[in-house]
């Protein structure tokens, strides 16, 4: 498997498979991140894609027809994030939607 681009350790992030890539997003090391990376395992190479809206770790990240969706969260002194984004890796873009009920 090809090298991370952007962390070389990460922890608190979140993975989510496809049919066609593994993603990993976010984390706190060595700080706050809100990154995201995505394997190509056809190619056998990571690829930088658009980074998540807010820095964070702890979240929830799953793949719903063919979108990702980012729940929740920590990150810097906030306790707990209630937002929810969406990623469509088409347009490799990211944004928010009504946040998540308390």
């Amino acid at each position: 498997m090809g090298e991370f681009t952007t962390h070389n350790h990460l922890d608190g992030h979140a993975v989510v498979v496809t049919k066609s890539y593994l993603y990993v997003a976010g984390s706190m090391e060595p700080s706050f991140a809100k990154s995201m990376e995505r394997y190509n395992p056809g190619r056998n190479v990571w690829e930088q894609v658009s980074n998540l809206i807010t820095r964070k770790h702890y979240f929830g990240l799953t793949e719903v027809k063919g979108n990702l969706y980012s729940i929740g969260g920590r990150g810097y002194f906030i306790p707990g994030f209630k937002e929810v984004a969406v990623y469509n890796p088409d347009q490799d873009k990211w944004h928010n939607l009504e946040s998540a009920p308390k």
